[in-house]
């Protein structure tokens, strides 16, 4: 689990993003706060021009920029966890190649563009992209829990900025961007990539419920806006949101 980069390819130590949620609030990490997760850059060259940027491992640093463990991703987070090519398919090259920039220059205000979240709760740090959740032990960088999100779907919610509210005991809302988040409601995370959902536990760590977003779970209102219903365990996430006409 704890080891150094040992390729010819460049690492680009961009210091990682901690993404505080509070009440469902996002906020960055100020410069220097205290530790932080960082997101492990490794250059792979090869057809592509320019060379792919790929997540290899996500490191946790102290207020110094200290690195206190490494743990490598799962397969699946490197193989999704791109760039520029996980920006094509998202249709907005330009877009994520500008974030790329903005994290590798200032790593505690940004995050990678893959990234959906990094959140803290006490000792545990969870760490979401668009292929699931890994919840990990803040002290040694143990997983505790890793969650593959269900593939295949029948449908994908996108929006460009949207709000979401989950249903039941106890309720929570917020605010999320593209379509995808990682939000704290009480002591569980709420999770959403676009087209599965997951209402995940943190003490102890484990999954409480998920669900792959259905077609006929998502309406339009009117032009440019959508709204989806999507039911897991004895909840109900409600997304809706805006999608801007460029």
């Amino acid at each position: 689990m704890h080891s150094p980069q040992s390729s010819r390819a460049r690492l680009w130590k961009a210091s990682g993003l901690a993404l505080l949620l509070a009440s469902g609030v996002a906020s960055a990490q100020p410069l220097r706060a205290g530790p932080f997760l960082r997101w492990d850059l490794e250059e792979r060259p090869g057809a592509s021009v320019p060379p792919l940027a790929q997540a290899v491992s996500v490191s946790w640093l102290d207020a110094h920029d200290r690195v206190r463990w490494t743990v490598r991703l799962p397969s699946r987070m490197r193989e999704a966890d791109r760039v520029p090519s996980d920006c094509r398919r998202a249709h907005d090259g330009a877009a994520c190649a500008s974030e790329l920039e903005a994290y590798r220059a200032r790593p505690r205000a940004s995050q990678p563009p893959f990234a959906i979240g990094v959140l803290r709760d006490g000792g545990v740090v969870a760490v979401a992209d668009a292929t699931g959740v890994l919840l990990l032990d803040v002290r040694d960088g143990k997983v505790l829990l890793d969650w593959e999100a269900p593939r295949d779907a029948s449908a994908r919610f996108f929006v460009d900025e949207g709000h979401f509210a989950l249903e039941g005991a106890p309720s929570c809302a917020g605010a999320f961007l593209r379509g995808r988040m990682l939000q704290r409601c009480g002591s569980r995370l709420v999770y959403f990539n676009g087209t599965a959902a997951a209402l995940l536990q943190l003490a102890p760590p484990r999954l409480r419920a998920q669900a792959r977003l259905e077609a006929a779970q998502v309406v339009s209102p009117k032009p440019g806006r959508l709204r989806a219903r999507i039911p897991f365990g004895s909840r109900t996430l409600v997304l809706q949101g805006v999608v801007y006409l460029h």
